[in-house]
């Protein structure tokens, strides 16, 4: 995967949290468009947001509340409602990040 850009890229606490831990969230902004459920925002704020995040720009959306994912936790859950709904991607919630 040489300079080529993806589209959006819908994610989860985890790749956020480890990627600000060895300095690399820059690696993010190979996809055109970050979208972030407001429950991964709040997940990852509890523990600190990583350096480099507000660096980035990302859209943040909320995720289906109503949808339930067994063993998954409420970050999880709604990453993958989010990705699972392309038209709810197509509808920010607010926006956090770089200007």
């Amino acid at each position: 995967m040489g300079s080529e850009r993806l589209d959006t890229a819908v994610v989860d606490a985890g790749p956020i949290i480890h990627l600000g831990k060895v300095d690399s969230l820059s690696l993010l902004a190979i996809f055109d468009r970050l979208v972030i459920p407001e429950a991964v925002v709040e997940e990852v704020s509890a523990g600190g947001s990583p350096e480099g995040l507000n660096a980035l720009e990302y859209d943040v959306v909320e995720g289906n509340k109503e949808e339930e994912y067994s063993g998954l936790d409420r970050g999880e859950a709604a990453a993958l409602s989010v990705f699972g709904n392309g038209q709810r991607c197509g509808l920010p919630h607010g926006r956090l990040g770089g200007s």
